[in-house]
């Protein structure tokens, strides 16, 4: 058993890969109502390499500090994918770079959460140089970049 401290390393890993599942499920679910059948399997078709990537990052043998950056990345570049081919900039996709950070946070190992951080911010200033209308919507400017940063960061 895979225990740090009392703390079941193998349940957070099955929790990770269960909250990446539904996350997947609630989109196509949503594209599904929204879009109909047409909007539903373009959603199913663009979530199944996620979940097959989530199986991967479950099933393989890893250490849990690689495993944990591999599902917090995960999703965040999904949600990175997402915000860039999507239409619109709306606050369930945007919460979900949020979600990448607790997804790692759950390994209570501070090193973990900086790095996840870190690579967020890289991801954020990437797709701000890429195309910032994508990141922050029509009225984007450096200082709400900057402003959103420091937020992030902080909290």
């Amino acid at each position: 058993m895979n225990e740090t401290e009392g703390f079941n390393l193998k349940l957070v890993d099955k929790i990770n890969f269960l909250v990446i599942t539904l996350a997947t499920i609630i989109q196509i679910i949503s594209a599904l109502s929204v879009g109909g059948v047409t909007g539903g399997l373009s959603a199913f078709y663009q979530g199944l390499p996620v979940v097959i990537l989530a199986i991967l990052i479950y099933k393989v043998n890893l250490n849990e500090s690689v495993k944990a950056i591999c599902f917090g990345s995960l999703v965040l570049i999904t949600t990175l994918a997402l915000t860039y081919f999507s239409n619109k900039l709306d606050l369930s996709t945007y919460s979900m770079f949020f979600v990448s950070v607790i997804i790692v946070a759950l390994y209570f190992k501070e090193k973990l959460i900086l790095i996840q951080g870190l690579l967020l911010n890289i991801s954020w200033i990437a797709m701000y140089i890429i195309s910032p209308e994508k990141l922050l919507g029509s009225n984007w400017s450096i200082l709400i970049i900057i402003n959103n940063l420091i937020i992030v960061d902080v909290s």
